[in-house]
């Protein structure tokens, strides 16, 4: 009789198991979703911190010989 017990409630809570399942794959999703979020947001603010980090270089004249700075004297 306590084997048939015992098999009852082990069954009874792969039951009670199977229908958690949804529920713990749906948070388990919203986890790696917000990670993600988290991982790209990151990611954008450490190239706004490079990008303005990097100083600035300035515009190099033209290199055509119609400009007055370019033509050897």
């Amino acid at each position: 009789m306590n084997r048939k017990a015992f098999t009852a409630a082990a069954l009874m809570l792969a039951l009670a198991l199977a229908g958690c399942t949804p529920s713990l794959v749906d948070r388990s999703y919203d986890v790696v979703r917000d990670g993600a979020q988290k991982a790209l947001s990151l990611t954008f603010s450490i190239s706004a911190a490079v990008t303005n980090w990097l100083p600035e270089t300035p515009e190099a004249p033209p290199s055509s010989p119609r400009c007055p700075r370019a033509r050897p004297s």
